[in-house]
């Protein structure tokens, strides 16, 4: 888990400089630096501290579930294009929101971090396919980002994408990025359904925690 952390963003960067055509892209350098911080940020606070959730996390193994199955081979597939979009929407100057927007993608990718952060040290059970995991005595965690949004794992992942997209002047990027959260929002609703049916005490949490994603929203 550790490797692949680090070597995604060595793929991410050849994605971005081969399709831009230049590493004379300055707002790759500084998207690549804050990733890399919240990747450092995550094993110095997450990794040291509970190193069984990043060796579940970095174990192989199918889904438990077809849809799920589905839904990540088919979800994989958009950040490649994003990327893509936005290097060659740099390269060949296809669309533009202007410079000053690289400021709020900053603060999005540094929200991502946090958030990612804060929801791995409160919930152990942050894994990376649905299901019930019995064999570790999972239970429902209500409190830190989960006493306002039920998936805040999720919403850090949006919250990164679009980050991206604002941050290399990439409008066009938002369309795979839209598709990415109409993936994420479709897997929430179907993994519900099984927390519902399979974990003790989440019909009362959803109760009590209103949104799945968006404060206010959904």
């Amino acid at each position: 888990m550790l490797f692949g952390e680090y070597f995604s963003h060595i793929i991410m960067a050849t994605i971005l400089f081969s399709s831009a055509g230049t590493f004379r892209w300055w707002n790759t350098w500084v998207l690549l630096g804050f990733s890399f911080i919240n990747v450092i940020g995550s094993h110095l606070l997450v990794a040291l501290s509970d190193p069984d959730l990043y060796n579940v996390r970095g174990k192989k193994s199918e889904p438990a579930e077809r849809w799920d199955l589905i839904i990540l081979k088919i979800g994989s597939v958009f950040p490649f294009i994003t990327l893509l979009i936005a290097g060659l929407n740099y390269r060949f100057h296809w669309s533009s929101i202007g410079s000053i927007w690289m400021v709020p993608g900053i603060v999005l990718i540094i929200t991502c971090g946090f958030l990612t952060i804060w929801t791995m040290r409160v919930n152990r059970f942050y894994t990376t396919i649905v299901r019930i995991q019995k064999e570790r005595g999972q239970k429902v965690i209500t409190n830190g980002p989960y006493k306002i949004i039920r998936h805040p794992g999720y919403a850090a992942q949006f919250f990164y994408y679009t980050g991206i997209s604002l941050m290399l002047d990439s409008p066009l990027s938002f369309i795979p990025v839209f598709c990415i959260l109409l993936l994420l929002m479709i897997r929430i609703i179907r993994e519900e359904k099984i927390l519902v049916k399979g974990l003790e005490g989440y019909q009362e949490y959803t109760q009590q925690t209103k949104y799945r994603l968006f404060p206010g929203i959904w």
